[in-house]
């Protein structure tokens, strides 16, 4: 027998390779096929990982070059930051000289869409005798046999009778679910006209409070005026963030304006100088700025924000002719590190007159000579958070305010707090906010006598971020206080300038009430809380509605 007679054709796809592979027998043919097939195998499996691995080392060179990209790019970034910080005053100073509150009025409408109805089912059509499936053609055998016929006529009014019992009690199904559906559409449009009623009139009470502060603006009233410019400083930018907390008092006699300004610690200085990217560990490298260096750009930043503060003021009340003088006290929330108690300090002051101040060129300034020039006071080194005696401090005076009397000293859980003198009650209130306040260094002041007029009692908050002034009002009442009471405190605080109002009632509030105050700078104390709030300081009474208006019958009665 001749050699070789044996032959098979194989073809790796992958490599595009084919050979014929030849051998004296069947099995011979096999065996080489199967070691040319695992040799052709293992070289493409190698040419695949080698491919993995070029496909790997080009992904990662472009990670890294992204990388790379990104750490140039917060360098160059942190680079533009500290450049801005150094020239705030070449900015656009001017960015708010032109500020009119009525751009803070809303007038979209309510964002939310109307419902769309959810559609009525639709009702089958009813079927009759004389429809065509309760009709079939006779056959030959029906008509010559009448009872065939007859037959066949009674199971079809049979059928008709089951279908149309059927399509009835389907209608009333139907039926019963549209009126599920129109009663959900009804109660779906009815919350959507009461929340777009609520959203209307909340924006309207924005809107004219707004008008308020406007009107009290132009006639240069004390608090419209402070929030005016308290509005002012707020939106200022810089190139960082920091939070602005800002107090504000006007005389309008004197046209002179006091600021207590609560600075950015150094530590809110952004302090990156440059990020690398190391390939080696593939990770980012912050390099920061020396303690030097921060308590230098400290300095330069604080005594800009100042200045600039300064020309905001002056540039944004001039068309109204307010403002002549300006006192800034420059205020830091700090850590005693004796106590490690954190303390409120003024690190500078300084006050200029408007004909100072214009000829001043703040784009030229040295801001720290500046601030020299303008005789302000204040450490050699800012960072250094030494305290200074301010120039002048905010006044809290108000001619409204009187001297209260003891009144929490003579109750006790005998005393029915509805029953109580309206004047006694209005002491009583001031009281007990004063022991809530003191503990935090905060003052109350109670009103003349107002018979629930206007404002009862005004705290001052002395906090920089949470506190402000806060306008308070007292209700001795029997009935459920409405919306309209807790209109007239909103409208108060706005007129006030106060930062919140906060409402005490002896009774209790209704819905409609509470649903005003929800997105409100406001409190409602009921009567619930303000025996907590007694209780909490030491002091007992009690609330007792009915007896109450017992009193007051007999009273009027006698």
């Amino acid at each position: 027998m001749a050699s070789n007679i044996w032959s098979q054709e194989i073809y790796h796809q992958g490599l595009n390779k084919y050979k014929i592979i030849k051998g004296a027998t069947k099995r011979e043919v096999e065996i080489k096929s199967n070691i040319q097939m695992a040799a052709w195998d293992e070289l493409w499996e190698k040419r695949l990982e080698k491919e993995r691995m070029i496909i790997e080392k080009e992904n990662a060179l472009f990670e890294q070059q992204e990388k790379i990209d990104y750490a140039e790019e917060q360098t160059a970034t942190a680079e533009n930051i500290q450049q801005a910080i150094s020239n705030i005053l070449k900015g656009d100073l001017d960015e708010n000289a032109d500020f009119d509150w009525s751009y803070l009025k809303n007038f979209e409408q309510f964002p939310e869409p109307r419902p769309i109805s959810k559609p009525f089912l639709e009702f089958p059509t009813e079927p009759k005798r004389s429809d065509e499936p309760f009709n079939p053609k006779q056959g030959l055998l029906n008509k010559l046999l009448k009872n065939k016929a007859q037959e066949q006529r009674n199971h079809f009014d049979k059928l008709f009778s089951e279908v149309h019992s059927y399509w009835v009690k389907n209608c009333e199904g139907i039926e019963i679910d549209n009126k599920l559906i129109d009663k959900e559409n009804q109660e779906g449009i009815k919350n959507w006209e009461r929340e777009r009623n609520l959203y209307e009139e909340r924006q309207k009470d924005y809107n004219l409070g707004i008008d308020n502060n406007i009107a009290g603006l132009t006639r240069g009233e004390s608090e419209p005026v402070s929030e005016f410019i308290k509005r002012v400083l707020t939106i200022s930018s810089y190139p960082f963030e920091f939070e602005k907390s800002i107090d504000c008092s006007y005389d309008y006699g004197a046209k002179s304006v006091i600021i207590d300004y609560l600075l950015p610690n150094k530590e809110e200085l952004p302090n990156l100088k440059k990020l690398n990217y190391v390939k080696s560990r593939d990770s980012f490298k912050k390099m920061v700025h020396s303690e030097a260096y921060m308590n230098k750009i400290y300095d330069v930043a604080i005594y800009q924000i100042v200045l600039k503060s300064m020309h905001e003021i002056f540039s944004s009340t001039e068309k109204y002719d307010l403002v002549e003088n300006i006192v800034f006290n420059g205020i830091i929330d700090s850590v005693d590190m004796a106590t490690g108690k954190n303390i409120t300090l003024c690190i500078l002051s300084v006050s200029a007159t408007q004909e100072q101040f214009a000829g001043i060129e703040l784009a030229n300034v040295d801001p720290k000579e500046c601030f020299k020039k303008l005789r302000g006071i204040a450490a050699v080194k800012l960072s250094s958070i030494t305290p200074v005696a301010p120039i002048a401090q905010l006044d809290m005076t108000d001619k409204r305010f009187v001297d209260g009397y003891d009144v929490i000293g003579g109750i006790d859980d005998e005393v029915n707090l509805a029953s109580m003198d309206w004047q006694d009650f209005e002491n009583l209130i001031r009281e007990i906010f004063e022991a809530e306040f003191n503990s935090s260094g905060g003052e109350v002041k109670i009103t003349q006598a107002s018979r629930d007029g206007g404002v009862d009692a005004v705290a001052f908050d002395p906090d920089p971020i949470r506190g402000g002034k806060i306008v308070i009002q007292a209700k001795r009442y029997t009935n459920v206080v409405g919306v309209s009471a807790v209109r007239d405190l909103y409208g108060t605080v706005l007129n006030e300038g106060a930062t919140k109002g906060i409402l005490v009632t002896t009774s209790n509030y209704g819905n409609d009430a509470y649903n005003f105050a929800s997105d409100k700078p406001l409190t409602l104390l009921n009567g619930g809380n303000l025996l907590s709030l007694l209780e909490k300081h030491g002091h007992k009474a009690k609330i007792d509605i009915a007896q109450a208006k017992l009193d007051k019958n007999r009273v009027s009665l006698s």
